[in-house]
């Protein structure tokens, strides 16, 4: 009889142990799930911070970039501007000072005719103011032609130094945007690559707790 008791006592002594020990595994594993709970969401928000600040910090330089490449383009810009009204301003100095240097030439020469008609009788004044009308009417239709011709040639090379400048600003704004694509891409890589190694360690940490049992 007594050897039954022992055996009761021993038997319940087992069941209490075992579950006072399933207790002692259930608050186990519920420390452990709020511990990798807490490492996992550390580790996520510090992903998640780290890659929000390398976002930020490439569309800064992306945005930085770009402004620097347009102000340069738009000084550059403003020289094809600046250099294209020179040239045209001095073709119609150039224009101007001709025409300058004929009207003096005009009124020098109307005196020596009006002296060569009073000292010369068979000086022909008409023919003489004729020849002078007709040289100094194709003196200044050549600086007209040659003026125009020259506003056209600051305006087309004006013209071809803009498109190959926006050429150029395009291509190094599209290098600025694929290397910010390029630089948000690899960021995003290693923000997943952080998510899969936290969600790894939980799961590891997880598996392995509950193998002990």
């Amino acid at each position: 009889a007594a050897r039954i008791a022992w055996l009761f006592v021993k038997m319940e002594w087992l069941r209490a142990k075992e579950w006072m020990l399933g207790i002692w595994y259930s608050i186990k594993l519920a420390i452990m799930e709020i511990w990798y709970s807490a490492v996992y969401s550390i580790a996520v928000g510090w992903d998640a911070a780290v890659y929000g600040i390398q976002v930020a910090w490439i569309e800064t330089l992306a945005f930085l970039n770009k402004a620097w490449v347009k102000s340069g383009a738009f000084l550059e810009g403003a020289w094809i501007t600046t250099v294209e009204v020179f040239k045209k301003a001095w073709a119609g100095f150039k224009q101007f000072w001709g025409n300058t240097i004929d009207w003096i030439a005009r009124k020098m020469m109307n005196v020596w005719i009006w002296w060569k008609k009073l000292t010369d009788p068979n000086f022909n004044e008409g023919a003489a103011k004729k020849q002078l009308d007709d040289m100094l009417a194709g003196d200044k239709q050549e600086r007209s032609d040659n003026a125009n011709a020259a506003k056209d040639k600051a305006e087309k090379d004006a013209a071809a130094k803009r498109v190959e400048l926006e050429k150029e600003t395009q291509t190094e704004l599209d290098e600025i945007d694929k290397a910010r694509s390029e630089k948000r891409k690899l960021a995003k890589e290693q923000f997943d690559s952080g998510l899969a190694g936290a969600n790894q360690y939980v799961e590891e940490g997880l598996q392995n707790t509950i193998q002990r049992f």
